[in-house]
């Protein structure tokens, strides 16, 4: 699990490489990156292909980062089930 975001950081090496400097809105924990405006996910240094469920699921752990996330939350945010 993450720690609170400010110290889960990628490093700001890791998405130069990928795409110049860390952009503002970028979402990180650990070694994972997703960027939800051009929808990237960077794992490590190297980009990854999700489909667009899988895209929004990580988005809301790295989001979500130390919470425990119920079902209907996850439903409700992935799916948009009310």
């Amino acid at each position: 699990m993450c720690p609170n975001s400010e110290a889960s950081q990628v490093e700001p090496a890791v998405l130069a490489r990928h795409r110049g400097t860390p952009a503002e809105g970028v979402l990180t924990c650990e070694r994972i990156a997703v960027d939800a405006l051009t929808r990237d996910v960077i794992v490590e240094g190297q980009a990854i292909h999700l489909t667009p469920n899988e895209f929004e699921l990580c988005r809301l752990r790295v989001a979500e980062q130390g919470r425990v996330l119920t079902q209907h939350h996850i439903l409700s945010d992935v799916w948009g089930f009310e």
